[in-house]
């Protein structure tokens, strides 16, 4: 351990008052004296990882560079590692010199002594094992990205720090230092610390090192397994449908499968890549891990709940399968029939045309009679206890199964009343077209499909005279179509809430972001958010510290709150209110539009 011998005068304070000055980034764990290592970015830009006592420069020199050798293919920053000085104990900065170029620091109550020379930023190495380290921009959780209130200037700090002490703090900011560069070192200490800890510890009992052996990618025969199958119910749940719609599009169950099929295709690729990653610096590898285990948890407490209900439908299936036969007779037939019966019977004293409501009614009465005595009563009433034990036995592989299968069951049950709508719907959006179509003829003008404008046309009067009776009846008959319109249209807008809830359930039990919020709670330093800079009194001296500042609690949910605007886009009241004056169908809202949510708990 050198010793400092060398005292300054009063004659080479004025030298040192003019020497370079440095900004030192110093780890809090350095508190012996030794010799100093670290980065060298530049002349005025030093990075301190640790001390290492020795007995020369050269020596500890030595010892560093083959031992760090076995870390540059995983951690190539530490190839930069060198001595960058020497720490001294119990002196005082005046009896220290520069010593061959090299930095000279004293320590006082383990804390480096504040020099007009120098300014010292204290931080506390992360640990990459903990998967901790400092990020300038906030920890992207998912593919959205968002925007994180900036922190507090440097140079404000510097400020203060030069207000609760004597002598002027340098003036140069930290927007003179390449801070990414800095980062990466820093995000590197840590494993550098403790890799020297081991070789000198191994050296101690002059065992020869050991590298471990290089992770390498094992294809798993459970691994190709499910890639066969995932190939195979995928090509099923993707075949389209009638129209552009596939399977996992028209069904939430078959929607559900392809989640859960998709996260077993890709579980072993995610491990792999995490394990492989964890000496690495970056936000890739901890967004991944952070990702995996939430999807861990996540379906460990899916499986939880879901054996949950599933031990109370099998209980209970009998008792269940009652209050379901109850509520389907009631609301999909009794109420609806009550509605077309009153329909026809002047409804709140509006007269409707009498001919056109008795053909509406005796249509949809005539099919919900069908519909009762032949899908209700003979088909789903006699085996609804056994629909009841299948549906609670889906639950026995997650409760977001168990959801999705009750939204597949509302839209089988309900299935007449969605014909009922199409055709309601139907009728109404070509009457008001043929309405339209009229009124042109009314005031001499027609439709140019070709330039799709409405110009001036010139109609006979036989054709103006049959136009104008031909709207004239429509106008009149228009009251009856649209009392009947929007009855059922009314219908469709309950089951759609229905669905609402159940999608809202399912995308919470899927994505919801259970481990990161654990991660907030417990180490919010494993989501930083961008860097922090706060004053700090440790030994004899003033500090400026450095830390992540942790992502805020909104940034973690900050997916779920698309998926809400998503969600009251589509069931906004003035966006519902205009599909049905305009007579467009009203659909729940497409699951392509959740996709993003389920990429993200993927990625």
């Amino acid at each position: 351990m050198p010793e400092a011998s060398h005292t300054s005068t009063a004659d080479e304070q004025p030298a040192k008052a003019s020497a370079s000055f440095k900004t030192i980034f110093w780890a809090r764990n350095t508190k012996s004296p030794g010799f100093l290592y670290g980065w060298k970015l530049t002349e005025q830009t030093l990075v301190i990882a640790g001390s290492l006592a020795a007995e020369s420069s050269a020596e500890a020199q030595s010892f560093i560079g083959p031992r760090l050798s076995s870390l540059h293919r995983l951690v190539p920053e530490t190839q930069q590692v060198q001595i960058l000085g020497s720490c001294y104990s119990a002196v005082k900065p005046e009896d220290v010199a520069n010593v061959e170029g090299h930095l000279v620091v004293c320590l006082d109550k383990g804390r480096p002594v504040m020099d007009s020379n120098f300014r010292f930023i204290l931080y506390e190495p992360p640990d990459s094992r903990k998967l901790r380290f400092f990020s300038q921009t906030p920890l992207e959780l998912d593919t959205t990205s968002y925007r994180i209130r900036q922190y507090e200037d440097t140079a404000e700090v510097s400020s203060r720090i030069g207000k609760q002490q004597d002598y002027v703090f340098p003036q140069p900011s930290l927007s003179a230092i390449d801070l990414e560069a800095v980062l990466v070192r820093l995000n590197s200490v840590k494993t550098v610390q403790r890799h020297l800890q081991q070789q000198r510890a191994l050296s101690n009992r002059d065992t020869p090192s050991r590298l471990s052996p290089p992770l390498t990618k094992v294809q798993s025969p459970t691994n190709a397994v499910i890639s066969v199958v995932q190939t195979c119910l995928s090509f099923i749940l993707n075949c389209p449908l009638a129209g552009r719609n596939s399977l996992k599009d028209v069904s939430a169950t078959a929607h559900q499968i392809d989640v859960r099929l998709r996260q077993a295709y890709t579980a072993p690729d995610q491990y792999r890549s995490i394990y492989h990653s964890k000496v690495e610096s970056g936000s890739a590898s901890r967004t991944q891990y952070i990702s995996f285990y939430n999807m861990l948890w996540l379906i460990a407490n899916d499986a939880i709940i879901g054996s949950a209900v599933t031990a109370f439908c099998l209980e209970n299936n009998e008792l269940i399968a009652q209050y379901i036969a109850a509520a389907l007779k009631l609301w999909s037939v009794r109420r609806l029939q009550d509605t077309l019966l009153w329909l026809n019977d002047w409804p709140g004293g509006l007269k409707l045309n009498f001919e056109l409501g008795t053909f509406f009614v005796d249509a949809f009465l005539w099919f919900t009679s069908v519909w009762e005595g032949i899908f209700l009563d003979r088909i789903l009433l006699p085996h609804l206890p056994l629909i009841v034990k299948l549906v609670g036995l889906s639950a026995s592989v997650g409760a977001t199964m168990f959801l999705a299968m009750c939204s597949d069951f509302l839209s089988l049950s309900t299935l007449h009343l969605y014909i009922f709508y199409s055709m309601a719907t139907t009728v109404f959006s070509f009457h008001t077209s043929a309405m339209g179509s009229l009124f042109n003829i009314f005031r001499g003008k027609k439709r140019n499909v070709i330039r799709n404008r409405i110009e001036p046309s010139e109609y006979t009067l036989d054709q103006l005279l049959v136009g104008a009776v031909l709207f004239t009846l429509a106008a009149f008959l228009l009251p009856t179509v649209l009392a009947y319109y929007l009855a059922f249209a009314v219908s469709r807008c309950a089951v759609i809430a229905l669905h609402a809830g159940l999608e809202a359930m399912l995308a919470f039990l899927n994505h919801f972001p259970l481990f990161a919020m654990m991660l907030r709670v417990k180490d919010p330093q494993r989501l930083p958010g961008g860097l922090a800079f706060s004053v700090v009194n440790e030994g004899a001296g003033t500090y400026l510290l450095m830390k992540n500042n942790p992502i805020p609690a909104y940034a973690i949910f900050h997916q779920y709150w698309a998926l809400w605007t998503s969600f009251s886009q589509h069931y906004s009241p003035v966006y519902l209110l205009g599909k049905i004056v305009t007579g467009r169908y009203i659909n729940p809202i497409p699951r392509s539009r959740l996709t993003f949510v389920s990429r993200a708990g993927l990625a």
